[in-house]
């Protein structure tokens, strides 16, 4: 099972940043999905067969959370709400790794299970540009950096050794 979000549009409010897009599972669309920025939870509309369509996102999730979420939210009861957040991460950092590297520092806890998380852009630049990488792990050596051949982070240093440099 393969989900992605296209047509995401975001607009920065007073609260947050509001978002629209659409999710599609496998290439057909099966819903669309609102966050108001005002740190409410996401409204997601399903097109058909929601009931269906909730087991099979939760399924996924629990089979692609690690090492995006901490154990405690495999269980949760609003899964689906933290999976399609997950499809937004996913979708976006695809997108944003064609042009760029996209990196990651996770610092200590806001408070437990939340660790306080930084992205950053390198423009111009892709995990192949090994001048670039070395840079990263120079400056930030606990950085994490945006893999979508795997669709999930790795250290920068781990995959600096893999590109052979």
């Amino acid at each position: 099972m393969t989900y992605e979000m296209k047509n995401i549009k975001k607009l920065s409010t007073h609260n947050g940043v509001a978002l629209t897009g659409t999710l599609y599972r496998d290439g057909k669309r099966i819903a669309t999905v609102e966050d108001q920025g005002n740190g409410g939870s996401l409204w997601i509309s399903w097109i058909d067969d929601k009931d269906s369509e909730i087991v099979r996102l939760r399924e996924w999730f629990l089979e692609n959370c690690e090492g995006h979420w901490t154990e405690r939210h495999k269980n949760d009861e609003n899964s689906e709400e933290m999976a399609v957040e997950l499809i937004i991460e996913i979708s976006e950092n695809n997108k944003d790794s064609k042009k760029s590297i996209v990196v990651r520092v996770v610092g200590d806890e806001i408070y437990p299970g939340l660790p306080n998380v930084e992205q950053y852009k390198l423009k111009n630049a892709t995990i192949a540009d090994t001048n670039a990488l070395y840079s990263i792990v120079n400056q930030l050596p606990t950085a994490e950096v945006w893999d979508s051949s795997i669709q999930k982070y790795v250290r920068a240093d781990a995959l600096l050794m893999k590109v052979g440099a």
